[in-house]
């Protein structure tokens, strides 16, 4: 078994352990059965101390990366996208021969990571330049020719709002595509607003 399957088994187990305690209890004196709280409820949601963030992206893609993690900053979205996150690994694949089959412009994965007494969630994405590069040269085409009413983004732009929409793939409840088409016209709005170019 991998390292990563024995760390997902070890959280759902923990998971499972703490909700297990649920039950009414009868009360040590002999009355009447009253609910007491299990220690998951008196701990509450656990939200990581510091994010642990790699920028493993290659070539030009690395400082793209970088700038659309800045400008969620600026824009304010940083916290509610990543807060919930022990760590986030970004990457790239480039060329045009790793561009996958079904035209992603990018893939977010989120699984558990546990490092000795430390762990929480953990979030891999990986960008497919050469498929953005693709779609944005067929929005400013479509554009050109009418069929869209926006005109492209520019690349700064459609970088962070790719970036929103992968993080919020990996948020604490997903509710799929929809949702990350939300934050993704969301962080495009706002970096425009901010003339962000």
């Amino acid at each position: 078994m991998s390292y990563r399957w024995l760390a997902t088994l070890l959280v759902l187990s923990l998971l499972a352990a703490a909700c297990s305690g649920s039950e009414r209890q009868p009360d040590a004196g002999g009355g009447s059965a009253t609910p007491r709280p299990t220690a998951s409820a008196k701990r509450g949601i656990t939200t990581p101390q510091r994010l642990i963030l790699t920028n493993s992206a290659f070539g030009r893609s690395r400082v793209r990366v970088a700038s659309a993690i800045d400008d969620l900053r600026d824009i304010g979205y940083w916290k509610d996208l990543t807060g919930h996150l022990y760590e986030l690994k970004v990457g790239s694949r480039l060329g045009l021969e790793n561009i996958p089959e079904d035209g992603h412009l990018a893939d977010a994965y989120l699984t558990a990571k546990i490092d000795g007494n430390e762990g929480g969630s953990y979030c891999d994405i990986m960008f497919f330049p050469a498929a953005m590069s693709a779609d944005l040269e067929r929005w400013r085409n479509y554009y050109a020719s009418g069929l869209l009413d926006d005109p492209a983004p520019t690349f700064r732009q459609f970088w962070a709002a790719i970036l929103g929409h992968e993080l919020a793939h990996c948020q604490r409840n997903r509710n799929g595509e929809p949702a990350a088409l939300k934050w993704e016209e969301k962080v495009l709005a706002a970096v425009r607003e901010a003339g962000l170019e």
